[in-house]
């Protein structure tokens, strides 16, 4: 829980450009946050995402907790303790179970990418994003991102489970 109070307090989102002021997170933060858990993503490349005002948010490729903000944000919290983006997200269904939110980076043809954050209550956020800051025209879930969605959730499930045998649960 010391994470998420470190987090929440250093979380804080200018509106305008999505460049807000964190302080470091601890070591032990980080720590926690490089583990494998459920609302982390991590990020091979740069990609540009969008904000509510239209503007550019560019999260460099590395580790981050995804948290749903509202119906239509997303905040990007880096592990390595820079600063938090508030990105632009569409609301989607799923079908997912789980009781816990769980946190999806899917790349998506040439130049897109896609960032999803599954919540338990079947319902969902997907940030759209582009490597090459050509901002995708409107996006609306469909069954290929569903397939997608499926896909990713089996991948990062497969370690998960791994260590669930290892411990005898």
């Amino acid at each position: 829980f010391l994470l998420l109070s470190v987090v929440e307090q250093g979380s804080r989102v200018a509106a305008q450009d999505a460049t807000p002021v964190n302080p470091p997170l601890t070591s032990e933060a980080v720590q926690v946050l490089n583990e494998e858990v459920l609302d982390e993503i991590s990020l091979n490349r740069k990609i540009y995402f969008t904000t509510l005002e239209g503007t550019d948010a560019i999260a460099p490729a590395g580790f981050y907790r995804v948290v749903g903000v509202d119906q239509a944000r997303l905040r990007l919290i880096p592990a390595n303790g820079g600063d938090a983006l508030l990105i632009q997200a569409l609301a989607m269904h799923h079908r997912e179970k789980s009781v816990e939110s769980v946190a999806l980076s899917i790349p998506a043809g040439e130049d897109m990418h896609h960032v999803v954050l599954l919540l338990p209550n079947g319902q969902g956020l997907d940030a759209v994003g582009s490597y090459s800051a050509v901002r995708p025209r409107g996006w609306n879930p469909t069954p290929v991102l569903l397939e997608w969605i499926e896909k990713a959730l089996t991948q990062k499930e497969k370690p998960i489970r791994k260590d669930e045998k290892k411990g005898g649960h």
